[in-house]
């Protein structure tokens, strides 16, 4: 595949002094070597048969390639966004080869191509909400591929499918594929045991202060639903990513149950002891009868709208929350432990352990074990 220099590019959006100032552009360069895959959007993509660098703009897939692919080696760029996660998850004690992976690149949603140039990456991974990017990145000579956002199981799986014939890791991503079906097949086969238990009000939030919720574009309805709750949320016809709320729909809505992202800094003794500036909180039924809780972070944030590699650990974890008596047969804990062991070959600690479950953060809640 011919590159061509950046040069060319930059002349359009920027002075030619300032191009040849930098020194930098994408070296013209034959590769043998490659094999073309289809991306999300149907389009037929050619990349190098070895990747040795990938630029990652879908945040949460961050975790998804160094899961998927068995290391962080490849990922040479993401979202600064992205690199906060990074900085307070697993991920950087499981890839600490990732601590300087470059963010400079990308910025209020447009590249900055004399940035990339600076990492020159093999291929450059997109949402299909992001795909207008394709044709400048291809006028430079670096091909990109989409993904969709995946607002089902199957779309997820499709997802993972896409990064294995990139990376040329089929076999590796088909064993996360079948451990993440054989946990939906496990929630669909419980479903005789929730018929006759009332549905259980769930709100998912994912910062506290706009009081964005969870709304019915994600998994979050599926993941829920399989727990025996109701997203309370799904209700909404703007439903974007999420949904901007005020304190009276709450009390409308007033959940049973409420979940707290890894968006913001909240945690349930921010509601029990309604400290929240402008929020009146004392009067909402899953506050009073202490069923708060912060979700887990892993790799990357278990919300089940930031679908991932850990989404049916999250919906395990869930379900422990939303009906622990019927779900009494999962040992969240024991889980985890076998997840990391047999996909990262990584074991545990306690102390891990309860960093990921966010146990100190639940201390006050309703106990789920």
């Amino acid at each position: 595949m011919k590159k061509k220099y950046l040069a060319a590019l930059m002349a359009t959006v920027m002075t030619a002094s300032t191009i040849l100032g930098t020194g930098t552009a994408l070296a013209a360069e034959d590769k043998a070597d490659t094999k073309v895959i289809t991306d999300s959007m149907g389009n037929e993509v050619e990349v190098p048969t070895d990747i040795k660098s990938m630029v990652i703009l879908p945040m949460p897939w961050i975790s998804v390639v160094y899961a998927l692919n068995g290391s962080g080696d490849i990922i040479t760029g993401m979202q600064q966004v992205a690199k906060d996660s990074y900085e307070t998850s697993m991920l950087k004690k499981l890839a600490p080869e990732l601590e300087n992976t470059s963010t400079t690149f990308f910025s209020d949603g447009e590249f900055n191509y004399e940035e990339l140039a600076k990492i020159n990456p093999d291929v450059v991974m997109l949402f299909e909400s992001q795909s207008k990017h394709i044709d400048k990145l291809k006028e430079v000579g670096i091909p990109a591929f989409t993904i969709k956002y995946a607002d089902s199981y199957d779309t997820l799986w499709n997802d993972f499918s896409i990064i294995g014939n990139v990376l040329g890791k089929e076999d590796r991503v088909q064993e996360f594929i079948d451990y993440q079906k054989a946990d939906v097949d496990y929630f669909k086969d419980r479903a005789a045991d929730l018929e006759n238990v009332d549905d259980v009000k769930v709100m998912h939030i994912y910062t506290i202060d706009e009081l964005a919720v969870a709304d019915n574009s994600g998994v979050n309805n599926d993941t829920i639903a399989y727990c025996g709750g109701v997203n309370v949320g799904e209700s909404n016809s703007d439903a974007s990513s999420d949904t901007t709320v005020n304190m009276e729909q709450v009390y409308t809505w007033n959940p049973d149950v409420i979940l707290l992202s890894n968006f913001d800094d909240v945690v349930p003794d921010d509601l029990y002891n309604n400290t929240i500036d402008g929020q009146d909180w004392s009067q909402v039924e899953a506050v009073k009868n202490h069923r708060v809780y912060k979700i887990p972070q892993g790799i990357y944030r278990w919300d089940a709208d930031c679908p991932c590699t850990e989404t049916t650990l999250c919906m395990k974890w869930m379900a422990k929350v939303i009906n622990p008596d019927v779900f009494k047969d999962i040992d969240i804990r024991q889980e985890v432990t076998d997840f990391y062991k047999n996909f990262f070959s990584y074991d545990l600690s306690d102390e891990e352990l309860d960093t990921i479950l966010a146990t100190d953060a639940n201390a006050n809640s309703e106990s789920i074990y």
